[in-house]
């Protein structure tokens, strides 16, 4: 009977928790849709090092931004500009660490070039990039770390402090290089253009309330497991 009761004790705890970290991202959120092709990898003539600079990211026909939720009532244009220092550091296996002198501005509004109402604003750091073994595609921030800080914008409340923001590139040979992969730039100076977001997407923070059930979640089933281990030892 007791095994019995456990059972259905730990489903409905596991259950619970894994409703509780579903809901914290099945939120509002942006899908950020394709961009004008102006990002440049570079070699900087090191061993572990490349870096990559932005063009004109976006245009009044690309960069769209798609709201999903029911905070939004209207979709409308996402950008990214700043010209600091990127260097991406090779750590093997074709992923690489991304830092930045200063950080990126981010904007999500209803025009484009962060004109008319502003939805969302703020600083981004690109913290993480990975790429295909063919070369052909790329992602910034794989691993879905908080890199957003928020400094304005109408649903600053709805997304929280400190979103996440993804972004997927394609990759294009180019003259400069006969290859796509950002490994051939390793020890030389070569370049490689051509370079677009295809995709990408900004999920908001998780609720504290969310949060708090996860840790609910699993103190309950930490505190049975404890008496069950007392009642054995007894």
């Amino acid at each position: 009977m007791m095994r019995k009761q456990w059972a259905v004790f730990t489903a409905v705890g596991v259950t619970g928790l894994a409703l509780s970290i579903t809901s914290a991202y099945a939120q509002t959120n942006v899908g950020l849709g394709g961009s004008v092709s102006s990002l440049t990898f570079t070699g900087l003539g090191s061993g572990t090092q490349v870096g990559l600079s932005l063009g004109t990211l976006c245009d009044a026909s690309h960069c769209p931004g798609t709201g999903s939720g029911s905070a939004f009532g209207d979709n409308g244009s996402y950008s990214i500009t700043g010209s600091p220092t990127i260097t991406l550091t090779y750590l093997g296996n074709n992923d690489w660490n991304v830092t930045e002198s200063a950080p990126l501005t981010f904007c999500f509004s209803s025009g484009t070039g962060c004109g008319g109402t502003v939805f969302l604003e703020g600083d981004l750091q690109l913290v993480s990039f990975d790429q295909s073994s063919n070369g052909n595609t790329g992602t910034f921030n794989a691993d879905h770390m908080h890199n957003l800080t928020l400094t304005g914008g109408t649903l600053e409340g709805v997304f929280g402090p400190n979103p996440v923001l993804d972004l997927l590139l394609n990759f294009q040979t180019s003259p400069e290089s006969s290859s796509s992969l950002l490994t051939t730039l390793l020890s030389n100076t070569d370049s490689i253009k051509g370079v677009a977001v295809s995709s990408g997407e900004v999920d908001p923070t998780p609720e504290p309330a969310t949060i708090a059930l996860v840790g609910g979640g699993l103190l309950a089933i930490g505190t049975v497991l404890r008496r069950r281990a007392r009642r054995k030892a007894h």
